[in-house]
C-alpha cells in the first residue's frame, strides 16, 4: 500500500458527513458514523472496499453510537469474506442491540463500549 492510498482513506468522508474513514498506522480501518445515521448498503460496501487498502489482516473498528443499519447493509457486512475481525463500539444497551446482527457474521465480531478495549481485541488478529 502506498502513502497516497493511506492519505486518501484517512481523508475520506461522505458528502453529507455521515461516515468518516481512517486507516490507522496499525492497519485497522476506523469507521466513524455520525449519530442518527441509517447505514445503507452502499455505505457498508464503501467501508468494506476501503478495508482492502490495509495490508495483511482486514480489521475494522466501527464507531456506531446511535446508528442503525438497513437489513441490506447488515447482510453485506455479515456476508463479506476476507474480513479478519470487526469491533463495533457504542455507548450502551441500545447500541449493543443494534450491533447484535454481528453475532451471525462469517468472521469474528464483538461489541465494546470502550474503543481502547476494541483496539486491543482487534490487535489479537494481527
Amino acid at each position: 500500500m502506498n502513502n497516497r492510498q493511506i492519505n486518501d482513506v484517512a481523508r475520506h468522508s461522505t458528502a453529507d458527513e455521515t461516515q468518516r474513514l481512517a486507516l490507522r498506522e496499525d492497519g485497522i480501518l476506523h469507521v466513524q458514523w455520525r449519530p442518527a445515521t441509517v447505514v445503507t448498503v452502499d455505505q457498508a460496501r464503501a467501508t468494506l472496499d476501503a478495508s482492502l487498502l490495509s495490508e495483511g489482516a482486514r480489521r475494522i473498528l466501527m464507531s456506531m453510537t446511535a446508528v442503525a443499519f438497513t437489513s441490506a447493509a447488515r447482510r453485506v457486512i455479515c456476508d463479506e469474506e476476507g474480513i479478519t475481525a470487526i469491533a463495533l463500539v457504542g455507548d450502551g444497551p441500545v447500541d449493543r442491540v443494534v450491533a447484535a446482527f454481528a453475532d451471525n457474521e462469517a468472521h469474528p465480531a464483538q461489541f465494546f463500549t470502550s474503543e481502547d478495549d476494541a483496539i486491543d481485541w482487534l490487535g489479537t488478529f494481527a
